[in-house]
């Protein structure tokens, strides 16, 4: 990132970084959501096909989205993609929690509407 004047710029590379997080917190939304239980289904009885279409469809794309963004983070702190800035690190911070958000919201939708009696 580098600043014009008050304005930060972001560098193409961290552009296309967010870009692609972005998409793939949409993706990753679509794949698990087609495991959740109908709204009001209570109680609902998973069977072992929600579960190996969830393993066969989330979890890589967890996996890879994870293993991308820790290299993300070593590539800023070792300073090879941009040179270490505090915004960097933020911004890596935030897109984290945005997926560990999201993968919360994911595990709430698979247990309480699966789980409850």
């Amino acid at each position: 990132m580098a600043e014009e004047g008050s304005r930060v710029v972001l560098s193409t590379r961290t552009k296309i970084w967010l870009l692609f997080n972005i998409v793939g917190m949409f993706v990753y939304l679509n794949f698990a959501s087609q495991v959740w239980p109908p709204p009001g289904n209570n109680p609902y009885q998973p069977d072992a096909g929600d579960q190996i279409v969830w393993v066969l469809t989330v979890l890589p794309f967890l996996v890879f989205f994870k293993v991308r963004n820790i290299f993300w983070l070593v590539m800023i702190l070792l300073g090879v993609k941009m040179r270490i800035d505090q915004r960097s690190i933020l911004l890596w911070f935030l897109i984290s929690a945005l997926w560990i958000s999201l993968s919360c919201y994911d595990h709430h939708r698979l247990s309480t509407s699966s789980w409850s009696m």
